[in-house]
Protein backbone atom coordinates (compact mmCIF):
# COMPACT_ATOMS: atom_id res chain seq x y z
CA UNK A 1 0.00 0.00 0.00
CA UNK A 2 1.33 3.60 -1.23
CA UNK A 3 1.09 6.21 1.82
CA UNK A 4 2.99 8.49 -0.18
CA UNK A 5 -0.43 9.95 -1.22
CA UNK A 6 -0.34 13.47 -3.26
CA UNK A 7 -1.76 16.33 -0.87
CA UNK A 8 -4.83 16.39 -2.88
CA UNK A 9 -5.39 12.76 -2.32
CA UNK A 10 -5.05 13.67 0.97
CA UNK A 11 -7.81 15.49 1.70
CA UNK A 12 -10.57 13.19 1.05
CA UNK A 13 -9.47 10.77 3.23
CA UNK A 14 -9.08 13.82 6.41
CA UNK A 15 -12.55 15.08 5.77
CA UNK A 16 -13.40 10.98 5.93
CA UNK A 17 -11.75 10.43 9.14
CA UNK A 18 -13.37 13.88 10.35
CA UNK A 19 -16.92 12.64 9.55
CA UNK A 20 -16.40 9.95 11.60
CA UNK A 21 -15.21 11.39 14.24
CA UNK A 22 -18.00 13.79 14.45
CA UNK A 23 -20.55 10.63 13.66
CA UNK A 24 -19.03 8.70 16.78
CA UNK A 25 -19.28 11.95 18.88
CA UNK A 26 -23.02 12.42 17.97
CA UNK A 27 -23.89 8.70 18.83
CA UNK A 28 -22.47 9.31 21.71
CA UNK A 29 -23.88 12.22 22.39
CA UNK A 30 -27.40 11.06 21.56
CA UNK A 31 -26.82 7.82 23.72
CA UNK A 32 -25.60 10.02 26.68
CA UNK A 33 -28.93 12.26 25.94
CA UNK A 34 -31.15 9.39 26.69
CA UNK A 35 -29.84 8.31 29.91
CA UNK A 36 -28.20 4.60 28.26
CA UNK A 37 -25.04 5.96 29.65
CA UNK A 38 -23.92 7.20 32.98
CA UNK A 39 -21.56 6.56 36.09
CA UNK A 40 -21.85 3.51 37.91
CA UNK A 41 -22.51 3.87 41.51
CA UNK A 42 -19.46 3.38 43.40
CA UNK A 43 -18.65 -0.63 44.10
CA UNK A 44 -15.20 -2.19 45.43
CA UNK A 45 -13.31 -3.96 42.38
CA UNK A 46 -13.02 -6.91 43.80
CA UNK A 47 -12.18 -9.45 40.18
CA UNK A 48 -8.44 -7.29 40.67
CA UNK A 49 -6.80 -8.56 43.38
CA UNK A 50 -4.11 -6.89 45.38
CA UNK A 51 -5.40 -3.73 43.58
CA UNK A 52 -3.96 -0.50 45.35
CA UNK A 53 -4.96 2.84 43.65
CA UNK A 54 -3.85 6.09 44.63
CA UNK A 55 -7.34 8.31 45.83
CA UNK A 56 -7.15 10.61 42.48
CA UNK A 57 -8.61 13.27 45.08
CA UNK A 58 -6.44 14.95 47.76
CA UNK A 59 -7.18 12.25 50.55
CA UNK A 60 -9.75 13.92 52.62
CA UNK A 61 -12.46 13.17 49.48
CA UNK A 62 -11.30 9.14 50.09
CA UNK A 63 -12.14 8.90 53.96
CA UNK A 64 -8.69 9.92 54.85
CA UNK A 65 -6.66 6.93 53.03
CA UNK A 66 -3.86 6.83 50.49
CA UNK A 67 -5.25 3.47 49.12
CA UNK A 68 -8.88 3.65 46.66
CA UNK A 69 -10.47 1.04 45.88
CA UNK A 70 -13.36 2.05 43.66
CA UNK A 71 -14.87 2.31 40.63
CA UNK A 72 -16.09 5.14 40.93
CA UNK A 73 -16.20 8.52 42.28
CA UNK A 74 -18.07 12.34 41.86
CA UNK A 75 -17.82 15.18 43.91
CA UNK A 76 -18.07 18.70 43.81
CA UNK A 77 -14.96 20.22 44.10
CA UNK A 78 -13.46 23.72 44.86
CA UNK A 79 -11.43 25.61 42.80
CA UNK A 80 -7.81 24.54 41.94
CA UNK A 81 -8.38 21.33 43.52
CA UNK A 82 -5.63 18.62 42.33
CA UNK A 83 -6.15 15.51 40.45
CA UNK A 84 -3.60 12.54 41.30
CA UNK A 85 -3.01 9.01 38.88
CA UNK A 86 -4.97 6.62 40.49
CA UNK A 87 -2.15 4.18 38.96
CA UNK A 88 1.41 4.61 36.68
CA UNK A 89 0.68 4.82 33.25
CA UNK A 90 0.18 7.38 30.48
CA UNK A 91 -2.23 10.09 30.73
CA UNK A 92 -3.76 12.03 28.74
CA UNK A 93 -6.52 15.10 28.41
CA UNK A 94 -9.19 15.56 25.76
CA UNK A 95 -10.79 19.19 25.64
CA UNK A 96 -14.44 18.87 24.88
CA UNK A 97 -16.97 21.60 24.77
CA UNK A 98 -17.61 22.17 28.08
CA UNK A 99 -14.92 20.32 29.83
CA UNK A 100 -11.92 18.11 30.33
CA UNK A 101 -12.12 14.50 29.66
CA UNK A 102 -8.58 13.01 30.89
CA UNK A 103 -7.85 9.28 30.30
CA UNK A 104 -5.04 7.15 32.22
CA UNK A 105 -4.07 4.11 30.38
CA UNK A 106 -2.44 1.13 32.35
CA UNK A 107 -1.37 -1.33 30.00
CA UNK A 108 0.40 -3.38 32.55
CA UNK A 109 -2.61 -3.50 34.73
CA UNK A 110 -5.23 -3.79 31.91
CA UNK A 111 -6.94 -0.33 33.62
CA UNK A 112 -8.36 2.93 31.87
CA UNK A 113 -9.30 5.49 34.35
CA UNK A 114 -11.53 8.24 33.07
CA UNK A 115 -11.74 11.73 34.77
CA UNK A 116 -13.95 14.52 33.94
CA UNK A 117 -13.76 17.98 34.65
CA UNK A 118 -13.57 21.32 33.86
CA UNK A 119 -9.65 22.72 33.86
CA UNK A 120 -6.99 22.64 31.38
CA UNK A 121 -6.34 19.57 29.16
CA UNK A 122 -2.68 17.91 29.53
CA UNK A 123 -0.40 16.66 27.40
CA UNK A 124 0.46 12.77 26.79
CA UNK A 125 2.66 11.59 29.23
CA UNK A 126 4.07 8.37 31.82
CA UNK A 127 3.17 8.72 35.24
CA UNK A 128 3.77 7.27 38.62
CA UNK A 129 0.74 6.18 40.67
CA UNK A 130 0.10 9.12 42.69
CA UNK A 131 1.41 11.98 40.45
CA UNK A 132 -0.32 15.09 40.39
CA UNK A 133 -1.99 15.24 36.75
CA UNK A 134 -4.22 17.79 36.50
CA UNK A 135 -6.27 20.74 38.93
CA UNK A 136 -9.98 21.27 38.33
CA UNK A 137 -11.28 24.64 38.51
CA UNK A 138 -14.09 23.63 40.85
CA UNK A 139 -17.01 24.49 37.79
CA UNK A 140 -20.11 21.93 37.61
CA UNK A 141 -20.45 20.20 34.78
CA UNK A 142 -23.66 20.19 32.98
CA UNK A 143 -24.17 16.81 31.23
CA UNK A 144 -22.32 15.02 34.67
CA UNK A 145 -25.79 15.73 37.09
CA UNK A 146 -23.65 19.54 38.29
CA UNK A 147 -20.91 17.00 39.55
CA UNK A 148 -17.45 19.12 39.17
CA UNK A 149 -15.50 16.00 39.00
CA UNK A 150 -16.22 12.43 37.82
CA UNK A 151 -13.67 9.18 38.20
CA UNK A 152 -14.56 6.02 36.37
CA UNK A 153 -12.39 3.10 36.83
CA UNK A 154 -12.50 0.44 33.68
CA UNK A 155 -10.91 -3.24 33.77
CA UNK A 156 -10.13 -4.29 30.75
CA UNK A 157 -10.16 -8.14 29.72
CA UNK A 158 -7.29 -9.40 27.59
CA UNK A 159 -7.53 -8.20 23.84
CA UNK A 160 -8.53 -5.24 24.52
CA UNK A 161 -7.24 -1.84 23.50
CA UNK A 162 -6.89 1.00 25.71
CA UNK A 163 -8.44 4.01 24.31
CA UNK A 164 -10.32 7.01 25.30
CA UNK A 165 -13.89 5.95 26.63
CA UNK A 166 -17.04 7.47 23.94
CA UNK A 167 -17.46 11.17 24.86
CA UNK A 168 -20.44 12.15 25.94
CA UNK A 169 -22.11 15.31 24.97
CA UNK A 170 -22.81 18.65 27.10
CA UNK A 171 -26.41 19.09 27.85
CA UNK A 172 -27.77 22.56 27.55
Amino acid sequence: MDTNLPTNNRLPTLVIGLALLVLVTALAYFIWQKGLIKPKDSQTLTSIPDLSLSCPLPSSFCQGHDLYQESSLSAVLEGDTPLYAAFAGVVEGFPQEGFTLLSLNSQELKLQAVYYFKGPAVPRKTVKKGELIATANGQPINSMENKSFVFVLQKLGEGNNLQPPPIPGNRR
